[in-house]
C-alpha cells in the first residue's frame, strides 16, 4: 500500500473499524502531517486518524470541514479470540463521544458503523438479522451504534460515509434539529460498492463501478 502510495503521490488516511488490531494501533508513532495535524503514522504516505480527529480540505471553490471516529461493535466477537482476532478497544466510547461532539458541526463525518436511522438496506440487516447472532451480540452492537448516534447528532455533517455491514446504499434524511443529511454506506472490499470519489465543492458521492 506504501509502494502504491509513493506511486500516485497520495496520502493514504484511515478512519479504523472494528477488526483491527489495536494494540498495534496504539503502539504507531504518533506525527504532524501537512493539513492533518497530529495524527498516528504507519509510514509517511499512510497515517491513522484518532477518534474525533478534526481537519480541513479545500476543494475548487470551498472549504470543507471534516472529522473521523473509528470503531465499531464487531457482532462475531463471540467467535474470537481477544488480543489475537478482537480488541475491545475496537468499541468507541462515551469518551470518544464528548470529543467528537464537542467540536461541532462538520461537514462530513467518515466512521465505521452507521448511525441511527441509517441506509434502508443496513436497516434491513439490523432489523432481520439474518446471521443469526446472539442477543448479547446484538446488545454490544446496538451499544455502540447508539454511542455513534449520540456522535452524528451532536456533529450534524451534511454527509457521513461508513463501512461495517457492508452495503451499498445511500439515503437523505434529517437531523433531529431539521438539518438536511446524507448517509452513504460502502459495501465490502473488492466490490465496486466499495470505492466512491467525493466531490468536495458539492458534497456529492460518485461510486466508483470500474
Amino acid at each position: 500500500v506504501d509502494q502504491a502510495c509513493a506511486t500516485t503521490g497520495i496520502t493514504l488516511t484511515v478512519t479504523p473499524g472494528n477488526h483491527e488490531d489495536y494494540d498495534l494501533i496504539a503502539g504507531l508513532a504518533w506525527g504532524t502531517h501537512p493539513s492533518l495535524a497530529r495524527v498516528q503514522l504507519v509510514t509517511d504516505r499512510l497515517v491513522v486518524l484518532p477518534r474525533g480527529h478534526r481537519w480541513r480540505t479545500t476543494g475548487s471553490n470551498l472549504v470543507r470541514s471534516f472529522v473521523s471516529l473509528g470503531g465499531a461493535p464487531s457482532v462475531d466477537l463471540e467467535g474470537r479470540i481477544p488480543g489475537v482476532s478482537w480488541w475491545a478497544q475496537e468499541a468507541i466510547t462515551d469518551v470518544d463521544v464528548e470529543l467528537t461532539a464537542a467540536g461541532g458541526h462538520a461537514d462530513v463525518m467518515l466512521t465505521h458503523d452507521s448511525p441511527s436511522p441509517g441506509t434502508p438496506a443496513v436497516e434491513a440487516i439490523i432489523a432481520g438479522n439474518p446471521m443469526g447472532w446472539s442477543p448479547n451480540a446484538l446488545e454490544y452492537a446496538a451499544a455502540g451504534r447508539g454511542r455513534l448516534t449520540t456522535a452524528y447528532e451532536a456533529v450534524r455533517p451534511s454527509l457521513l460515509v461508513h463501512g461495517h455491514y457492508p452495503v451499498r446504499d445511500e439515503v437523505r434524511l434529517e437531523h433531529p434539529s431539521g438539518a438536511a443529511a446524507h448517509i452513504v454506506s460502502l459495501d465490502c472490499e473488492r466490490t465496486a460498492g466499495n470505492l466512491a470519489v467525493l466531490d468536495v465543492d458539492a458534497l456529492e458521492v460518485r461510486f466508483l463501478d470500474a
